[in-house]
Parts: structure tokens; C-alpha cells; sequence
């Protein structure tokens, strides 16, 4: 927790280029700062702005203008906002844990090794609602708040 507070608070560290943020933002994630690993989604909002449709590597000057590794917002969204992470090994299980910060909705489509995890919740204050279809022979859990749900394979409905 000290190096994190260090690496958000001292100034004199080189900060992460758009590449390398992909393993801020891991830690971000796992030490729950999800409204600060939004936040700072908004240099790839910025790309937008400036009529960038992929990333570049590095803020200007920049060497490349189309980097793939600076699109792990892409996994972020579906890893942290959605929540949907692996519960074992190969994916056999998986574990749904929503992190949707300032998001009203979340609908996602991962793909599985065995079909797709399909992801379309709704969030009002406290409460969400949705559904989660996950593929057949895979189950696993979902988590909103302390409280878990039991999911198998098929279509579950959330509401809590």
C-alpha cells in the first residue's frame, strides 16, 4: 500500500507510458481505486477528441500512432468494469464481480473458449439488475456488494 501511495503521490516518478498503464491500472483494480483507473481512461477519451481511432504508443512526441498494446482499455472494460475475470484455471470457472464506477449500464460480450460471457446489467444506487449468460459446462460466481450468486451455465438473472 506505501509503494502504491507513492506511485499516485510522488510527482518525481516517470509516470507510465499508454502501453505500460495497462499494469497501473491492474493495480488500480486490485487495490479497489476503479473511480481512478476511470479517470484516467480519459487520455484515450482525448485520442478520441483528436480523431485518433487507434492509440498511439506515448503521449507527442510519439513514434508510433497505432500500438496495440495501448489497447487494454478494451480488457479493463470487460476485466474490471464488467467484472469478469477467471475463477480457475483454462477459464472452467468464472467469477463476476462489477466495478461500474460512474457507468449507468454494462454490456458486455467476452469471448470464451467455449462460447461467450455475456454481460447486461443495470445500476440504480445500490441495486443492480441484469442477466448473465454464461456458456455451457462453465459456471461460476457473481458478486455486487458482499453478496454472491451462484451462476451456471445458461442464463441467470440478477437482481440485487
Amino acid at each position: 500500500r506505501r509503494c502504491l501511495a507513492g506511485l499516485l503521490e510522488d510527482r518525481n516518478l516517470f509516470r507510465s507510458s499508454i502501453s505500460f498503464s495497462f499494469y497501473l491500472f491492474e493495480v488500480l483494480a486490485k487495490y479497489g481505486h476503479h473511480a481512478l483507473l476511470y479517470e484516467k481512461l480519459d487520455l484515450w477519451r482525448v485520442l478520441l477528441d483528436r480523431h485518433f481511432y487507434t492509440p498511439m504508443e506515448a503521449p507527442e512526441p510519439s513514434r508510433s500512432d497505432c500500438h496495440g498494446w495501448g489497447s487494454h482499455p478494451l480488457f479493463h472494460y470487460q476485466a474490471t468494469f464488467a467484472g469478469v475475470r477467471p475463477l480457475s484455471p483454462g477459464f472452467e470457472t468464472v467469477m463476476i464481480k462489477p466495478q461500474p464506477v460512474h457507468l449507468s449500464e454494462i454490456d458486455s460480450r467476452l469471448p470464451h473458449p467455449k462460447g461467450f460471457v455475456v454481460t447486461r446489467l443495470r445500476f440504480r444506487g445500490k441495486r443492480v439488475q441484469g442477466r448473465i449468460i454464461l456458456p455451457k459446462g462453465i459456471t461460476g460466481g457473481f458478486v455486487w456488494r458482499g453478496k454472491s450468486i451462484q451462476l451456471g451455465d445458461g442464463e441467470t438473472t440478477i437482481d440485487v
